[in-house]
């Protein structure tokens, strides 16, 4: 599996997504990742200190979950209907 995946092209994997996307009439956002796992996808505290390996911490709520799951959910966050994204659509 892991052969299969480092022949993917993140180019034509985008263009993929994207033609899905318009397709069925959404919107695909592109979100950059940076800081993602460092912040609570509940109170959205940013600290290094709150990723511990596969765990996630907040040092501000003391949330606890996976770091991928909270990263994931943070990024969920920045998409186009998100309370963080200013943009409005009709």
């Amino acid at each position: 599996m892991n052969n299969k995946l480092q022949y993917w092209s993140y180019k034509q994997v985008l263009n993929k997504l994207q033609f899905a996307s318009e397709e069925q009439g959404f919107i695909l956002e592109k979100v950059s990742p940076v800081y993602m796992s460092q912040t609570c996808s509940s109170c959205n505290h940013q600290d290094k200190n709150s990723r511990f390996g596969e765990l996630f911490k907040c040092t501000g709520c003391s949330v606890e979950l996976d770091a991928d799951t909270n990263a994931a959910i943070n990024i969920l966050h920045r998409g186009a209907y998100s309370p963080f994204n200013e943009r409005k659509f009709n």
